[in-house]
């Protein structure tokens, strides 16, 4: 979805030049194995409809959806130059997903339209008042007994507490820490949540 106004956003790889070298990088720093481990910890039964913010490439969005085929995938990011990327990775497989333009704190989708909305490693690039207003509109686009999955680095301004607070304050009810883990060998620590109404 196109937006008549770009706003700014930290590109997939950090700058567009760099983005033909994003999948190798993200894939030799483990990232690509650190999200598989998320796809592995989520609970899919009855999932009918899926978002996956901040897809970037879309590398996961496709693989969900080639493990999922039955499931209806949409993949947001507010990276043009990406999206086209995913598309092709997707177009590549003949797999149908939607890759939406647009940003997590402006989700342009309806209320409870969501069985499961999942993100990765995308989090820690918005300010505090981001991440409130897009843990708000997860919450809102969720159906009832929907679920947000999160992988994301522990720093400082990105801390366990810190999300958990959040979450409660979105309306959320249950954050559950999936595991831990590590990237960029073994020198950032990640968390892998599980957020539930």
């Amino acid at each position: 979805m196109n937006t008549t106004t770009r706003k700014s956003f930290i590109p997939a790889a950090g700058n567009n030049w760099a983005l033909p070298f994003y999948d190798p990088f993200v894939k030799l720093t483990g990232g690509d194995r650190a999200r598989r481990v998320l796809l592995e910890n989520m609970d899919t039964n009855a999932i009918h409809r899926m978002l996956d913010i901040g897809c970037g490439t879309g590398t996961l969005t496709l693989e969900f959806k080639l493990q999922h085929p039955h499931v209806e995938v949409v993949g947001l990011d507010p990276d043009i130059k990406a999206l086209e990327i995913a598309r092709l990775k997707a177009s590549s497989f003949s797999a149908i997903i939607n890759f939406d333009d647009g940003f997590s704190h402006e989700l342009p989708y309806l209320d409870s339209s969501f069985d499961l909305v999942f993100s990765t490693l995308m989090l820690h690039h918005l300010t505090t008042e981001q991440k409130q207003k897009t843990l708000c509109e997860v919450r809102r686009v969720l159906n009832t007994n929907g679920s947000l999955y999160l992988l994301d680095f522990e720093l400082k301004h990105n801390s366990q507490i810190q999300i958990i607070h959040m979450a409660k304050q979105a309306g959320f009810t249950r954050v559950r820490i999936l595991r831990n883990g590590s990237l960029f060998f073994g020198l950032l620590p990640l968390r892998y949540y599980r957020i539930e109404l």
